[in-house]
């Protein structure tokens, strides 16, 4: 554990927001919502490919469309096949 990740558990702060962790929130089969996203890497009607600070996420389905895009918030519909969070990068 990071010297910076220990600070935030002992204080008590919420380490989503202050580690730019990424959060995902699904609303029924095709409405997904990624904050603390940091750029788009690939994009077409069939797979979005965002970085983040966690490694690269990989969405795939069909008819997929960035409905918002703004400074790490991003929201997408779509009819989704996979969703994979992932390490690394591609």
């Amino acid at each position: 554990m990071s010297k910076k990740v220990g600070l935030v558990r002992t204080l008590g702060l919420p380490e989503d927001i202050i580690l730019n962790v990424p959060q995902a929130e699904m609303t029924g089969s095709g409405h997904l919502r990624l904050d603390h996203y940091k750029s788009i890497l690939e994009f077409n009607e069939r797979t979005l490919i965002v970085s983040t600070s966690q490694g690269v996420w990989k969405i795939e389905g069909e008819k997929i469309r960035i409905c918002f895009a703004k400074s790490g918030e991003l929201d997408v519909e779509g009819e989704f096949t996979s969703i994979q969070p992932g390490r690394g990068t591609v």
